[in-house]
């Protein structure tokens, strides 16, 4: 038993040195992928480059939307006045067309006379006496 209890710790001696001596091979391994990943600069600077523009043009449409919607805006604001002007063009092209056509013909009935007949009564009392009105005759010996 002490046979095979002694062989049995030389065994897990062996193992255990097999596994210090493997870890000491692999202690700068770590140094040595990030020498060998070192970081493209050129690639990073491409990638940056690629960003800024991506969001340069994220900025200009951001701009078109918010200029469109102030447009809109201000259109819903002023849509009475541009009616208002336009509707005074229109009458101001009518009036000016209006304006440039020859004076119409007289009427066929324009130069006749038509004897009015007076709507005041002729048997109605008035209010103001006769007598300013009517020139009596001061000679009455004839």
């Amino acid at each position: 038993l002490r046979a095979e209890w002694e062989e049995s710790q030389t065994q897990k001696i062996q193992n255990l040195e097999k596994l210090y001596l493997a870890s000491l091979r692999s202690m700068g391994e770590g140094h040595r992928q990030a020498k060998e990943n070192e970081p493209d600069l050129d690639a990073l600077a491409q990638q940056a480059a690629e960003r800024k523009r991506k969001a340069d043009l994220r900025h200009k449409e951001a701009l078109k939307v918010q200029k469109n919607k102030k447009e809109i805006l201000m259109k819903q604001k002023t849509w009475h006045i541009k009616a208002r002007k336009e509707a005074l063009l229109v009458e101001k092209e009518r009036s000016a067309k209006i304006t440039s056509l020859p004076p119409p013909p007289p009427t066929l009935f324009e130069n006749i006379e038509v004897k009015r007949i007076s709507a005041v009564k002729t048997n109605s009392s008035t209010y103001h006496h006769l007598h300013t009105f009517v020139s009596r005759e001061t000679d009455t010996k004839q």
